[in-house]
């Protein structure tokens, strides 16, 4: 089968057990990261504080858990997650119900919409809220993809920020209504990973790889939409990891992507 989509998602057979999967907690004092906030600030007026407030230096994790911190987070917090199976093309991963900040864009490219949507989370985290709380940098992040019905349609991005643990019930307020802090539902999905750079040709590319994938392996996913998922400043030079993620029909969310969390998450 062939998916026309200017963006689309993947996956494989299932052959491990599932292995719980826990990132670094939320004392950890993150690695210094987001280089690239060194242009972005700086272009839409930012400037260097703005970029000094993302420098994070890692500490070894102090808790003593058993459970393995996935590499890609390079000491950064993200979401627990636990992979179900793990084959060549893709692994099944489930998902526990998460707490994000998110905006979204339309009628742009996505790699346009990605320098936009970010900015508006970045100024979220760096105090432009109601609390005028600056919150740690997290991963991934999560942009969930819905493609346009026709060659002339807009596609539609929402950006998320991952939040820490010690704002997962109760965030402070987005000043600038564009932001919003949500819930996402439990979910699981068919993950396919690659190295290098996420742009919007590689998304289109790997996201149809994955899609076609799961379709010749006979699982049922949501076709109409996919996310992606980036772990990495543009300036690291290896050791790079960026994901796709198709939505497994079923899981909890497959019906709702997300809700809106009321004032600041009260």
């Amino acid at each position: 089968a062939t998916f026309h989509f200017r963006f689309c998602a993947v996956a494989n057979q299932p052959t491990q057990a599932s292995k719980p999967v826990t990132p670094a907690p939320a004392s950890m004092v993150h690695q210094k990261t987001v280089l690239v906030l060194v242009a972005l600030a700086c272009a839409l007026g930012g400037g260097v504080n703005a970029v000094a407030d993302f420098n994070r230096n890692i500490n070894a994790n102090s808790d003593g858990g058993d459970m393995a911190i996935p590499w890609f987070y390079h000491g950064l917090e993200g979401p627990n997650f636990t992979t179900v199976s793990d084959a060549a093309k893709y692994s099944i991963r489930s998902y526990p119900k998460s707490f994000w900040t998110a905006t979204t864009v339309t009628g742009k490219s996505m790699d346009d919409a990605g320098s936009e949507a970010f900015m508006r989370l970045f100024r979220y985290i760096s105090g432009n809220n109601e609390s005028k709380q600056k919150i740690e940098m997290t991963v991934p992040v999560l942009a969930s993809v819905i493609p346009g019905q026709g060659p002339f349609c807009e596609e539609n991005f929402t950006y998320h920020f991952y939040l820490p643990a010690e704002f997962q019930t109760n965030p402070p307020k987005p000043d600038d209504p564009r932001v919003t802090n949500v819930v996402l539902d439990a979910m699981d999905v068919a993950v396919m990973s690659f190295p290098g750079w996420m742009n919007e040709k590689e998304a289109i590319s790997h996201g149809r790889d994955l899609f076609e994938d799961l379709k010749e392996d006979n699982v049922a996913f949501n076709p109409d939409m996919f996310y992606t998922a980036g772990y990495d400043s543009p300036f690291r030079l290896t050791d790079r990891h960026n994901e796709v993620w198709a939505k497994i029909q079923g899981s909890a969310s497959d019906a709702t992507t997300f809700q809106i969390l009321s004032d600041g998450g009260d």
